[in-house]
């Protein structure tokens, strides 16, 4: 049985975990980049990118892991963004 992937992208981990399970699926590895130095720094990340990347209708098998990266640079998390919606246009 398949599930849809969700998007995770502007997400702190804790909401990004619970979406992942909510979706019937698990979460993967949890890769930090180099602005994040420390715990505080860790609850406030946000994911920038995920894997498999979110795309409209994309459906995994149920229990799937789904691996996301983090920043606190809300710059990275906003170009994400963008570049994802100008490749849709």
């Amino acid at each position: 049985v398949n599930t849809f992937v969700p998007p995770l992208k502007g997400m702190t981990r804790e909401e990004a975990e619970s979406k992942i399970v909510d979706a019937f699926l698990n979460p993967g590895a949890i890769i930090y980049d180099m602005t994040v130095e420390d715990e505080e720094d860790s609850l406030s990340a946000m994911i920038f990118r995920q894997s498999p990347v979110y795309s409209e209708g994309l459906k995994l098998p149920m229990g799937s892991f789904i691996d996301i990266w983090l920043t606190v640079d809300s710059l990275k998390v906003f170009e994400e963004l963008n570049i994802e919606e100008e490749d849709e246009i």
